[in-house]
């Protein structure tokens, strides 16, 4: 069963995200074709503190909406998690080096113990954050996130933090 929490982050997300279903960009902050980003990734599960590595590919669809893929591997003292998640992101494109962002992604999880033993399961990934153009095409993202995974038995909510580098290309 999903936490209050969780429901709540996922409401304010959408809540935060949604002026900018009515919003266009300037002419001269023209809307990137793609996004790709690659970066660290921290992850606090289970009372166990991970690190690892994340990136992501935004396909955007209009100037406040795109199609992400997201991967990521945390790693810690053997243990191990990988993920895979799609679905809508949204971005508020109001100024030309400031872009907030959010994001709900469902996919897949893969848990390592210890032991090696390995299990799947089902991911969702609600978040947001914020990317800073350094100079066309870079930009540094900073992004958090409500980490939901259902493995076996067990659902967990873990926040997850990520700071990484985007390259874009092509323009809309």
């Amino acid at each position: 069963m999903i936490r209050i929490p969780a429901v709540l982050l996922l409401a304010f997300a959408l809540y935060g995200v949604s002026p900018a279903i009515s919003q266009e960009p300037s002419q001269e902050n023209e809307v990137p074709g793609v996004e790709l980003m690659a970066g660290y990734s921290y992850l606090h599960s289970s009372s166990i503190n991970f690190n690892g590595w994340k990136a992501t590919l935004v396909y955007n669809v209009n100037p406040w909406l795109g199609i992400a893929a997201d991967i990521d591997g945390h790693y810690a003292g053997g243990e191990s998690e990988h993920s895979l998640t799609f679905g809508p992101h949204f971005a508020l494109r109001k100024n030309e080096r400031w872009t907030p962002f959010g994001f709900a992604l469902l996919g897949v999880v893969m848990e390592r113990s210890v032991s090696g033993e390995t299990e799947n399961g089902f991911a969702a990934e609600v978040g947001g954050g914020l990317d800073y153009e350094v100079s066309s095409p870079w930009a540094l993202q900073l992004g958090a996130t409500a980490s939901i995974t259902h493995v076996g038995e067990e659902t967990h909510v873990s926040p997850k933090i990520s700071l990484g580098v985007v390259y874009s290309f092509g323009r809309k």
